[in-house]
């Protein structure tokens, strides 16, 4: 909890997330995707002269949705999980049932 009682963890899709973690990662993602999609436009374009505007626009797509997984994954790695999972068999109270 932070000093105004204001708590920094939201609820995604039942799970609970930092809600700082989650706006840098996506961020991190929304700059690499975008940064691939604007950036690889010349490359193409400077590879394969004379390439109909139409294919190059593949391209684009195509590689910025590359990038965007890769960004996911790099996201994924800086930003580590805060829970804690502890898992527990109960101990009393089992009956087992064996096929002999």
């Amino acid at each position: 909890m932070s000093g105004k009682g204001r708590s920094r963890y939201v609820e995604i899709w039942y799970d609970v997330v930092d809600i700082g973690d989650l706006v840098k990662a996506t961020l991190l993602c929304l700059v690499i995707a975008f940064g691939t999609f604007f950036g690889i436009k010349p490359v193409v374009e400077s590879m394969f002269p004379g390439m109909e505007p139409a294919k190059v626009r593949v391209w684009q797509l195509v590689s910025s949705l590359l990038a965007a997984a890769v960004a996911c994954g790099i996201a994924a790695s800086i930003f580590k999980p805060k829970r804690i999972l502890v898992e527990e068999a109960p101990t009393e109270g089992i009956v087992r049932e064996e096929e002999i």
